[in-house]
Protein backbone atom coordinates (compact mmCIF):
# COMPACT_ATOMS: atom_id res chain seq x y z
CA UNK A 1 0.00 0.00 0.00
CA UNK A 2 2.84 2.49 0.81
CA UNK A 3 4.83 1.48 -2.61
CA UNK A 4 1.82 1.80 -4.43
CA UNK A 5 0.92 5.28 -3.15
CA UNK A 6 4.27 6.61 -3.36
CA UNK A 7 4.44 5.18 -7.11
CA UNK A 8 1.00 6.88 -8.11
CA UNK A 9 2.27 10.46 -6.46
CA UNK A 10 5.32 10.09 -8.71
CA UNK A 11 3.71 9.28 -11.56
CA UNK A 12 0.73 11.90 -10.84
CA UNK A 13 3.60 14.16 -10.73
CA UNK A 14 5.53 13.21 -13.64
CA UNK A 15 2.49 13.36 -15.90
CA UNK A 16 1.10 16.62 -14.64
CA UNK A 17 -1.85 15.12 -13.60
CA UNK A 18 -4.65 16.76 -10.94
CA UNK A 19 -2.54 17.62 -8.13
CA UNK A 20 -5.34 15.96 -5.87
CA UNK A 21 -4.60 12.57 -7.77
CA UNK A 22 -0.50 12.76 -6.04
CA UNK A 23 -2.09 14.22 -2.96
CA UNK A 24 -4.61 10.82 -2.10
CA UNK A 25 -1.39 9.11 -3.29
CA UNK A 26 0.95 10.28 -0.88
CA UNK A 27 -2.09 9.93 1.77
CA UNK A 28 -2.69 6.07 0.69
CA UNK A 29 1.27 6.02 1.61
CA UNK A 30 0.66 7.78 4.78
CA UNK A 31 -2.37 5.87 5.83
CA UNK A 32 -0.17 2.27 5.42
CA UNK A 33 2.42 3.58 7.47
CA UNK A 34 0.20 4.54 10.28
CA UNK A 35 -1.27 0.86 10.08
CA UNK A 36 2.10 -0.38 10.47
CA UNK A 37 2.96 1.48 13.41
CA UNK A 38 -0.59 0.35 15.10
CA UNK A 39 -0.30 -3.01 14.22
CA UNK A 40 3.51 -2.77 15.76
CA UNK A 41 2.09 -1.12 19.04
CA UNK A 42 -1.12 -3.79 18.96
CA UNK A 43 1.68 -6.51 19.19
CA UNK A 44 4.02 -4.74 22.39
CA UNK A 45 0.65 -3.21 24.52
CA UNK A 46 -2.25 -5.96 23.61
CA UNK A 47 -5.53 -4.91 23.24
CA UNK A 48 -7.14 -1.93 25.24
CA UNK A 49 -9.03 -2.87 28.03
CA UNK A 50 -12.72 -2.92 27.74
CA UNK A 51 -14.43 -0.49 30.35
CA UNK A 52 -16.73 -2.41 32.64
CA UNK A 53 -20.23 -1.80 32.26
CA UNK A 54 -20.75 -1.28 36.09
CA UNK A 55 -17.79 1.66 36.37
CA UNK A 56 -14.27 1.97 37.07
CA UNK A 57 -12.53 -0.47 39.23
CA UNK A 58 -12.04 0.22 42.94
CA UNK A 59 -9.93 -1.79 45.27
CA UNK A 60 -11.40 -2.02 48.60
Amino acid sequence: MIVVGLLGAIVAVGLRLDPFLALGGVMLAVSGLVKIVMLRLWRELGPPERASPTGPRRNR
